[in-house]
């Protein structure tokens, strides 16, 4: 078998052990090879205890090679550089602040150190205006009548307590404007908190406004937590009352507000940042599930997610080790240096399976357990709803990749180790292409990885699949990255990591939420919504169950998005029994202003219809989603 795997995959230990058996000790050119061969495989500190142990080792003969130590040392601090922009991108701020501050600057090359005294001075600069812009927030409140101070107080102790970095961005209004004195205190104050409710551009002045919206994020919050619909109707006739809960109000506050329920508290010796959480699923049974927050998490701040699906052998856990690293103990305390840690990924994975399970089954009862924890993960925690990947090992790979093809409308991409393709993968395919007419409209990237030496892939239908998104003479396009690695079997692919996240880290791999044209196929009764369009049921002659599969019998769904000047929606094909379709509606897909035309089975209407902040209340609330939601629905 050959049977290779990355350096960086290798802990140094284990590298330090292999490598020094294959060379002679005793040889001043073996050690050279030694540090040749990590500073190749940029293990520049690795690089350097060799090279600095053979200088001593061979004085003589190694002599003249002492300038390479400061070669190493400027391509270690290089590095180090380059890990701190990241951990900057990722919002481990504190973390960016101690590096910076104890970075040895002349270790680096000079453009590298003006480059790191203008990040630096960056960060002073940051820290100083922040500081500067509660003060003033503080002064002008002061300024206003002793009882609209009381009433303001929590939310500015708020804004004193949460802005960092990433929010400050919020009170831009506030910040251009607030050294004017033309401007009273009252409207200062009202772009303020204008700005921090309603995100950056708020451009709110009025701060009768402003007190409004406070309620209506706080009115926001108990509907999507109270359990009776007694208590959300109650809460409905209260909002509706305020002029904050105007729909392009009420949407940015939904966007910008923190996750509506608390996440628990961690368990004592579980790692940093690791929780579970607990949730009762359709059936009443209980379901569990792991998240591992990044480091310095901030509910204020958005951030991608890996779903990640175990296999039969493996826990949750595992796969937060795999994604994320292994825990490590360090001077200060204990971290996680994997991949997704550093680009400050949130990393979800649920059990999902059952007892005695030990493959997937393709059922809706298993879609039902493995979404009730993603969406329970969108309530609790600040997840970027566009930057979900789905992902797994073995039967979890497969799981992953028939949801990424019953619910394209979910995911930014798919990426799946050592799999099986069976059944609804091969026939769903194309509910992730496009046409060649329209190749922005691919749905979403899958990332495939394989052994060829996995005995599996002859007892289903991978190969097929595979072969058929990579036809370079197809009219239909497929995002789809396939990698086999030679003389490897049915194993977990570690050495891959670093690459997957390159791939997830592309600009494209972004969730499509309002898709122009939609043409899908569905086999499963519950596998009736798709983006904007949803069959109230599927007639029964047109699917099946997992364990009858018939790849004979499908329904077809096809809509599409009419141009600005109809303004609205076309259905050609719903597969309902009663040919009824349901049809969301966002600001993205037509204008609430003007006249919505719908056309479905050759007949056309004209109507009218304005937002609706129960629908836009009602679709958060039920599908967890803060980011993208529905401001409207129509049955046709």
């Amino acid at each position: 078998w050959d049977q290779r795997i990355a350096t960086t995959s290798i802990p140094p230990k284990k590298l330090h052990d292999i490598l020094y058996q294959a060379v002679d000790l005793d040889k001043s050119g073996d050690w050279l090879r030694l540090a040749s061969f990590y500073q190749q495989a940029q293990r520049y500190a690795e690089a350097h205890a060799v090279m600095s142990e053979a200088l001593i080792k061979f004085p003589g003969e190694l002599g003249d090679r002492a300038p390479v130590l400061t070669q190493l040392n400027q391509l270690f601090a290089n590095q180090q550089f380059e890990e701190i922009k990241l951990r900057k991108k990722s919002g481990q701020y504190q973390l960016v602040m101690n590096l910076l501050g104890q970075f040895p600057l002349d270790a680096l090359s000079g453009e590298n150190q003006l480059k790191l005294d203008a990040e630096i001075k960056t960060v002073q600069q940051q820290v100083l205006l922040i500081t500067d812009i509660v003060t003033s927030l503080k002064e002008h409140v002061n300024k206003l009548p002793e009882p609209e101070q009381q009433a303001l107080l929590p939310l500015v102790q708020e804004v004193s307590d949460e802005i960092n970095f990433d929010s400050v961005v919020r009170l831009d209004d506030f910040q251009r404007l607030r050294r004017d004195p033309a401007i009273p205190s009252e409207t200062l104050v009202a772009y303020a908190l204008g700005g921090w409710l309603l995100g950056s551009g708020a451009d709110l002045d009025n701060l009768a406004v402003a007190r409004s919206v406070m309620r209506v994020r706080e009115l926001t919050r108990r509907y999507l937590t109270v359990g009776t619909q007694a208590e959300r109707l109650q809460i409905l006739e209260e909002m509706r009352g305020e002029e904050g809960a105007r729909p392009e109000l009420l949407a940015k506050v939904i966007r910008n507000m923190q996750p509506p329920l608390t996440a628990p508290q961690p368990t004592p010796d579980d790692p940093p940042g690791l929780l579970r959480l607990q949730i009762q699923g359709a059936d009443d049974s209980l379901l569990n599930y792991v998240v591992q927050l990044p480091p310095e998490y901030d509910p204020n701040r958005r951030y991608p997610c890996v779903f990640a699906l175990p296999g039969q052998e493996f826990s949750p856990e595992l796969e937060v080790d795999w994604w994320c690293g292994m825990n490590l103990e360090i001077p200060g305390g204990e971290y996680r240096f994997g991949q997704a840690t550093r680009y400050g990924y949130i990393v979800v994975s649920p059990d999902w399976m059952t007892a005695g399970q030990t493959d997937y089954e393709y059922t809706e009862g298993e879609h039902a357990r493995i979404l009730a924890c993603l969406r329970d993960a969108w309530r609790h925690f600040s997840i970027d709803t566009d930057r979900v990947f789905v992902t797994g090992h073995f039967a979890g790979a497969t799981a992953a990749w028939d949801l990424t093809l019953a619910h394209p409308d979910l995911w930014a991409g798919a990426i799946m180790i050592s799999p099986l393709a069976d059944k609804y993968i091969f026939h769903y395919l194309e509910n992730i292409s496009a046409s060649a007419r329209a190749p922005d409209q691919i749905p979403l990237g899958t990332y495939l990885v394989y052994g060829e030496l996995d005995g599996t892939r002859s007892t289903s239908m991978m190969g097929s699949v595979a072969t058929r998104q990579l036809n370079p003479n197809s009219t239909i396009l497929y995002d789809a990255l396939v990698v086999e690695y030679h003389g490897e079997g049915r194993v977990r692919f570690s050495s891959e990591l670093p690459r997957i996240i390159d791939w997830m880290e592309l600009s494209s791999h972004r969730r499509i939420r309002a898709k122009q044209n939609i043409g899908v196929r569905s086999m499963r009764p519950g596998d009736r919504f798709f983006y904007w369009l949803e069959a109230p049921s599927i007639s029964a002659d047109l699917v099946g169950n997992p364990y009858q599969f018939d790849p004979k019998r499908f329904a077809q769904f096809d809509a599409r998005i009419l141009d600005s000047t109809a303004n609205g929606v076309s259905v050609s094909k719903i597969p309902s029994p009663d040919n009824k379709a349901i049809v969301w509606l966002t600001p993205e897909m037509v204008d609430f202003s003007r006249p919505m035309t719908f056309q479905m089975s050759g007949r056309k209407s004209v109507q009218t219809l304005e937002p609706s902040i129960e629908v836009m209340l009602e679709d958060v609330r039920q599908r967890g989603d803060r980011q993208h939601f529905f401001w409207q629905k129509v049955i046709l």
